[in-house]
């Protein structure tokens, strides 16, 4: 089942939608019709459909955007970005674990990168809005204007994995040297920060933007816990290769052709085999070696090595 599709590749960064996406985008058009019909004199239903379907994929457009300067200053520091994905709670890069996290200096500076670009985003059209002439036109540059200064500054608070949170983490592993304990102070953070979050987009917005706040926390919740997972399990693996567990089989056969995808070679990383297999949802991966079959890596051996440790 297609979770995800590519529509497209810049920088050698596929761009990708997730199914999600569709639900909010929905809405968005919906409350920005809503928007629109009020505020526009004379404003038709179909038009206002128009207004709002047009800001709705120039919000989209900006947040992309963000997504990509978290991208281009990566690759100032060598980090490689896969692919980049809209999904219901917004844009999310995903980095080529094997050089992430290379140093404080830069975590923080991709962190900082999106709401930065957010916020000359928000001043931009800020600055255009007093030339546009048509009305309408004048509407949707505000709304682009408020949409982007609030995605700067909502991205800056500190609760991990969001941009602010990245951002003290990268100053916490500066200050302490130690990667695995910055990552758990960034999380207790974050937890703490949870209510208040949605406390305060219950005032700002009532039930409907608490709503979005609980799945906002809940994405915060999940995602800094299997963050410090990860880290927990990155630095307990160290510098293993598939090679140091796997399981050998007494005469190997040679490869056959098929998917590529459920194969590793001796020389790999072991916390990237893991990962590999959670992208692909296999519990085993064959091991090949001069294009033979040299023998398997169970994601069960490698629990086993995890808890013995």
């Amino acid at each position: 089942m297609i979770k995800a599709f590519k529509i497209a590749q810049l920088f050698g960064i596929d761009f990708e939608i997730d199914l999600s996406w569709f639900v909010v985008l929905v809405l968005i058009i919906w409350s920005l019709t809503q928007y629109f019909l009020q505020t526009l004199p004379s404003c038709s239903l179909v038009f206002g459909v128009f207004v709002a379907t047009f800001s709705a994929i120039l919000f989209f457009l900006s947040l992309l955007l963000h997504e990509l300067a978290h991208s281009l200053v990566g690759k100032i520091f060598d980090i490689h970005v896969t692919k980049i994905t809209l999904f219901l709670l917004g844009g999310v890069a995903q980095f080529d674990n094997r050089g992430y996290l290379k140093s404080p200096k830069a975590e923080f500076a991709m962190a900082a990168a999106g709401p930065l670009c957010s916020l000359c985003l928000a001043g931009l059209y800020l600055a255009l809005l007093n030339f546009l002439p048509l009305d309408w036109i004048r509407h949707i540059w505000f709304y682009l204007f408020a949409i982007n200064l609030i995605l700067a500054i909502f991205n800056t608070i500190p609760a991990f994995p969001m941009d602010g949170g990245r951002m003290l983490r990268a100053i916490i592993w500066w200050r302490t040297k130690n990667l695995l304990k910055s990552t758990a102070t960034a999380k207790i953070i974050s937890k703490m920060l949870i209510p208040w979050l949605v406390a305060g987009l219950y005032f700002w917005g009532g039930p409907y933007n608490a709503l979005w706040g609980l799945l906002i926390a809940f994405f915060i919740w999940t995602a800094a816990e299997d963050e410090y997972r990860f880290i927990k399990t990155r630095e307990k693996l160290g510098n293993l290769k598939v090679r140091d567990l796997i399981e050998t089989i007494k005469a190997p056969f040679l490869k056959s052709e098929g998917d590529e995808n459920i194969f590793c070679a001796p020389e790999d990383d072991l916390i990237e085999t893991v990962l590999k297999m959670r992208q692909l949802k296999q519990l085993s991966l064959l091991v090949i070696d001069r294009n033979l079959v040299a023998g398997e890596i169970r994601l069960s051996r490698i629990v086993e090595y995890l808890n013995n440790q």
